[in-house]
């Protein structure tokens, strides 16, 4: 690893551009600084090693600071193998044909869905996620009911008053 004071600068000004965006690619990191891939790379993994950031298919998110509103589609590729076993774990302990599940637009909420589509199992999803109604409504003894209201791309989910009345009249 590279720990020259340039390298030091570099991945400050990495943790600086994360702070104000949500995902940066390598591609931009690479153009930004005129440093070569396997530099950006390198620097990635230096400073994920050191927890200040998620290295994410492309590119990377910081996890420093406050918590704040990402994408759904960022959030997907974070921690994908344990959301996987999550859902795993849950939908074959506690999900039985018929019940009915309430799950919301999180990224481990899609990870349950998928688990749910897998297996096949026949229940009653209530969702606000576009996502997870797209992947379970086309699944065989499978009812999907979705809460109205304004939708957001960037989470994939409606929001709002509306979403809230949706789900209570049910």
């Amino acid at each position: 690893m590279n720990n020259s004071k340039r390298a030091r600068e570099r991945q400050t000004e990495i943790r600086q551009i994360l702070q104000e965006r949500e995902v940066v690619s390598v591609n931009e990191f690479c153009a930004h600084f005129g440093a070569s891939i396997a530099t950006i790379r390198n620097d990635l993994a230096y400073l994920e090693g050191k927890g200040y950031l998620q290295r994410v298919k492309g590119g990377a998110m910081s996890c420093e600071g406050k918590a704040r509103s990402t994408s759904v589609a960022a959030r997907l590729n974070l921690h994908k193998d344990a959301k996987a076993r999550i859902a795993k774990e849950l939908v074959s302990s506690e999900i039985k044909p018929d019940m009915t599940v309430i799950l919301d637009a999180g990224s481990t909420g899609y990870y349950v869905a998928k688990e749910l589509a897998r297996q096949k199992i026949p229940c009653t999803v209530i969702t606000t996620s576009a996502k997870t109604m797209m992947l379970l409504a086309p699944v065989e003894g499978m009812t999907v009911f979705t809460a109205g209201g304004k939708y957001d791309a960037s989470q994939d989910a409606w929001h709002g008053k509306g979403a809230l009345e949706s789900v209570r009249d049910m």
